[in-house]
């Protein structure tokens, strides 16, 4: 949102930080006074057609675009307190994750790579990406134990990122048929 509203003006972005003061006589508002107006009217129009219904009814009788924001970014980040316990649940939820059936490897990582891109956007950097590998590879087990116990066994494991997600996912989809 940071760089949509700065491309369309910069004072956007500065309107949502800092807010806006309105005018202190608003039958005569100074040139200056009614370009803070016009920015926050702008981007409180752009924030609320970029919303859904539920969201939209949270901030619909707001009318300064700063505490809008506010608004969304407590419902959404929240305090580090909620934001924690966001992290952990979905931390909790990509450990408990098991290949589902009917599901191919690349649906199971592309399900397991939205987990961890939710999990980071949260800002957790603890998830790197050799622990991304274990819980993958944990998650396929129930498929095929072999195949992983043969990926856990190879003398570069440590180092396995990039190639699992290449070769070693087309291996698995081949060891699945």
């Amino acid at each position: 949102m940071r760089v949509y509203l700065i491309s369309l003006h910069p004072g956007l972005w500065e309107i949502l930080c800092s807010g806006f003061q309105a005018p202190k006589n608003p039958k005569e508002p100074t040139n200056e006074e009614l370009a803070t107006v016009h920015l926050n009217g702008q981007a409180t129009s752009i924030l609320l057609s970029a919303l859904d219904g539920n969201e939209y009814n949270r901030v619909m009788n707001v009318h300064a675009a700063k505490q809008i924001w506010d608004t969304l970014h407590l419902v959404h980040e929240g305090v580090d307190k909620v934001r924690w316990a966001k992290i952990d649940l979905l931390m909790a939820k990509l450990n408990r994750s098991v290949i589902v059936d009917g599901e191919g490897p690349q649906e199971m990582f592309d399900r397991l790579m939205t987990l961890v891109g939710k999990i980071r956007g949260y800002g957790c950097d603890k998830l790197d990406d050799h622990k991304v590998v274990k819980v993958m590879l944990e998650a396929y087990s129930p498929r095929n134990e072999t195949v992983v116990t043969l990926i856990r066994g190879k003398k570069n494991f440590e180092h396995l990122l990039s190639p699992f997600f290449g070769y070693e996912s087309r291996q698995l989809r081949r060891a699945h048929r």
